[in-house]
């Protein structure tokens, strides 16, 4: 996404049977699958727009005697809340324009928080914490009962965390960070974990497996060329970016060459 920063641009969403010979027609765009998901990133000044990419995908579809789920079939243009222009373009046919969608487990909003998906997860926590008194109520020990948590409470919260962590407000980390004090005053916990420490604990173990040529991610670091030369020890060897935007600097990748400088 950081590739394509332009001040709006729209990802569809369609739901069917995906194929790795499914290309997007132009360059400037991209396609994701997974499974029978399919996401489309098109930014704004794409050479081929997202109702020609519709197009091509339904066709593709036809061809290969596959269909279309038209429910889960979803439109959200994301664009920065500073910005000046708020074009919108012309509504898609049978697809419905969706302020926030769920990309595999995570909430994504068109204004780039993080609100949804927060307390989506706070509210999934919350619901755990009857299920550990009546574990608790039933004799079992405090080892155990860390070990539940993090069973069922802090891997919520390390889903997919490297991808969203970097668009938290500090009050959407404080409200995690009183998840994690809560655990400790009820007991469940032997001390109070650190929400920040979760996250730079899963971004860095992500970053080191990307940095390695064996990782399906591994190509997502092509746009980084490595130095020629070192001048100091660094935590790798590759040209930060230049980052003339905030948001573009929130994402993983680009805050991950950052941090580890």
């Amino acid at each position: 996404m950081a590739k394509h920063c332009k001040k709006c641009y729209r990802i569809f969403k369609v739901t069917c049977s995906a194929s790795a010979y499914l290309k997007p027609l132009s360059s400037d765009n991209i396609l994701v699958k997974y499974a029978d998901d399919i996401i489309l990133l098109v930014p704004e000044n794409s050479t081929v727009d997202i109702a020609t990419e519709l197009c091509h995908t339904r066709a593709w579809v036809v061809a290969n005697k596959l269909c279309v789920n038209t429910k889960k079939t979803k439109e959200m243009i994301l664009r920065q809340s500073r910005a000046r222009s708020h074009y919108m373009p012309p509504l898609l046919d049978d697809v419905e324009r969706v302020a926030s969608a769920k990309f595999l487990g995570v909430i994504f909003q068109d204004n780039f928080k993080m609100d949804l998906h927060v307390n989506s997860i706070l509210s999934q926590c919350n619901q755990k914490f009857y299920l550990l008194k009546l574990l608790r109520s039933q004799g079992m020990s405090a080892v155990q009962l860390e070990q539940i948590v993090q069973a069922i409470i802090v891997s919520r919260i390390r889903y997919a965390l490297p991808a969203w962590s970097g668009f938290l407000t500090v009050e959407l980390m404080n409200k995690l960070q009183s998840t994690l004090k809560r655990l400790y005053g009820f007991g469940y916990t032997a001390q109070i974990m650190s929400f920040n420490d979760i996250a730079e604990s899963c971004s860095r173990d992500l970053f080191d497996s990307i940095t390695k040529s064996g990782h399906c991610l591994h190509e997502l670091l092509s746009c980084y060329a490595e130095r020629p030369h070192s001048l100091r020890p660094r935590g790798h060897d590759y040209v930060l970016p230049v980052c003339s935007k905030k948001l573009h600097k929130q994402s993983f990748l680009v805050r991950s060459l950052f941090d580890r400088v």
